[in-house]
């Protein structure tokens, strides 16, 4: 188990959270994911790392992974200006993460908490949500309130939008 692993592993059980991790193959997209049933029994976050136009506000949109971000549409429904998709440079200086490994737990790399967390509505509810633990080689599953309070424990504000 790697660093980036472990340090989500223990933020987790520091907020007494309870989750199952399994590791896998090196997966980048959804379809992979699918493919060696992950996705099955449980929502998986599709995962969108964006800024508003001038690039200071940045967003970790988290979508049901079946579902398609109308990036114009929810950015008129978060109040922000046009959002556009964040360099990977930005992605590793806010997230710690590379593409392919993006995800909600992130945050706890956001030390200015400058990110700002959209739960696609669809998911807020989940029972068994998947994400990767800051690298695409292992998936943990937890409530999405467990993610969520993850998430807020490291500071980040939270939106709920449809998606």
């Amino acid at each position: 188990m790697n660093e980036s692993i472990k340090k989500v592993i223990q933020a987790l059980e520091n907020e007494n959270i309870a989750y199952e991790i399994v590791f896998h193959e090196k997966v980048s997209a959804m379809e992979e994911l699918e493919s060696i049933g992950l996705t099955q029994n449980c929502d998986f976050g599709k995962n969108l790392f964006v800024h508003n136009r001038s690039g200071k506000e940045h967003f970790l949109i988290v979508v049901r992974e079946d579902k398609q971000a109308d990036l114009k549409s929810l950015a008129r429904a978060i109040g922000s200006s046009r959002l556009e998709f964040a360099k990977e440079d930005e992605l590793m200086s806010f997230l710690g993460v590379g593409y392919g490994a993006v995800s909600l737990s992130g945050v706890i790399n956001d030390k200015e908490h400058s990110v700002t967390v959209v739960i696609d509505n669809d998911l807020k509810d989940s029972q068994r949500f998947g994400m990767h633990p800051n690298d695409n080689t292992a998936s943990v599953f937890l409530k999405m309130s467990d993610a969520i309070k993850l998430a807020e424990s490291c500071g980040n504000r939270i939106i709920y939008a449809d998606i």
